[in-house]
């Protein structure tokens, strides 16, 4: 990747280059025969998160993912221990087991780093229930890329939001209710204050600050009241997700999941279409196949969504590979060996 300046990067592709503004964490897939200089008025424009053309998940509508030289996004779950038992988590996450120790962390972020991926994404678990969570942002204060941390929001204090405005490009917060009952039913503690607090205080460091909520039967008619704390508090991002039948979602989907969803998809847009300021993204807007990869807490590599659009991406087994002992170019071509071997060996049955 190029840094073109102290606002852009640039990874050139077959195809063209994807853009990214180094300050609000916006990119686009600008085609050979497009001008370069459209999309940098646009990611200079004074509503920053609201231009049109950009991508924030990975709605890459114009480009060929087939082609990409690297993945786009890499998601780090650097732990699986959380301060939280939420009902609808896909990563049933709570104890840590077998987890990489810092230094192994570092050794791993470096090799990251070499591989041309435009958004680090880091979580858990709760990344912030590490001891050696500063030190492993510091990782990335002097980098070029650097990454989001997606927290619950509990453990935020001045000290590590200073830390992390100075090692990330983005603080994701979770949100999903402002009732208090709700909260503590939905996430297992009773902490909506504080996380409200914190997101307020997290602002004062910080302008890129993102809500996220996961949308349930409990909390579906929150929307209204969820969007106007948002608006009030100055925050610029909201992210709606739908419930994900994986880990203690899929335990709980029954009872979780909504019935009325093109409803809420509706009523979701007409908020969106009304916000001057928030950019509002929900479930069904974008999509990480074919451009994200997932690193476990184990240092464990998922290969699944980036090769879901790829022509080898034909059995549906994670491909899993330990980070620790590979480059890049190894890991792209053991995966697909890999898959070809499952699809071969299943259509021999």
């Amino acid at each position: 990747m190029k840094v073109i300046d102290n606002r852009f990067a640039a990874r050139e592709e077959q195809w063209g280059m994807i853009l990214q503004d180094l300050k609000y964490d916006r990119m686009w897939g600008i085609k050979k025969e497009e001008n370069i200089e459209y999309y940098k008025e646009e990611l200079l424009s004074n509503n920053p998160y609201k231009s049109k053309n950009s991508f924030l998940l990975g709605n890459f509508s114009n480009i060929n993912k087939l082609d990409l030289s690297a993945p786009i996004s890499l998601s780090w779950q650097i732990t699986n221990k959380c301060n939280s038992r939420c009902c609808f988590c896909c990563n049933d996450s709570g104890i840590g087991k077998n987890e990489l120790d810092f230094e192994e962390i570092k050794r791993i972020a470096k090799e990251i780093l070499k591989w041309d991926c435009m958004r680090i994404i880091i979580g858990g678990g709760e990344p912030l229930v590490r001891d050696d969570i500063e030190d492993i942002l510091k990782i990335f204060e002097n980098e070029k890329v650097k990454p989001a941390i997606a927290t619950n929001g509990i453990l935020l204090n001045e000290k590590i939001i200073n830390q992390i405005s100075k090692s990330c490009i983005t603080l994701q917060i979770s949100l999903d209710t402002l009732n208090k009952d709700i909260y503590t039913k939905l996430r297992g503690t009773d902490n909506l204050y504080r996380v409200k607090d914190n997101i307020r205080l997290a602002k004062k460091y910080m302008d890129n600050v993102r809500i996220v909520t996961v949308l349930n039967r409990y909390n579906e008619n929150e929307l209204e009241e969820i969007y106007k704390f948002v608006e009030q508090n100055n925050i610029k991002q909201w992210f709606v997700f739908n419930l994900l039948p994986s880990g203690r979602g899929a335990k709980n989907y029954n009872e979780l999941s909504i019935s009325n969803v093109n409803e809420l998809k509706q009523k979701l847009k007409a908020l969106k279409n009304k916000s001057k300021e928030v950019a509002i993204w929900y479930w069904g807007e974008s999509s990480d196949d074919g451009i994200a990869i997932y690193l476990l807490p184990d240092g464990t590599l998922s290969m699944k969504n980036y090769l879901k659009n790829t022509d080898v991406q034909l059995a549906k087994e994670k491909i899993n590979i330990n980070l620790l002992r590979s480059s890049w170019e190894e890991i792209t071509q053991e995966a697909k060996i890999a898959t070809l071997k499952n699809f071969t060996s299943k259509n021999e049955l």
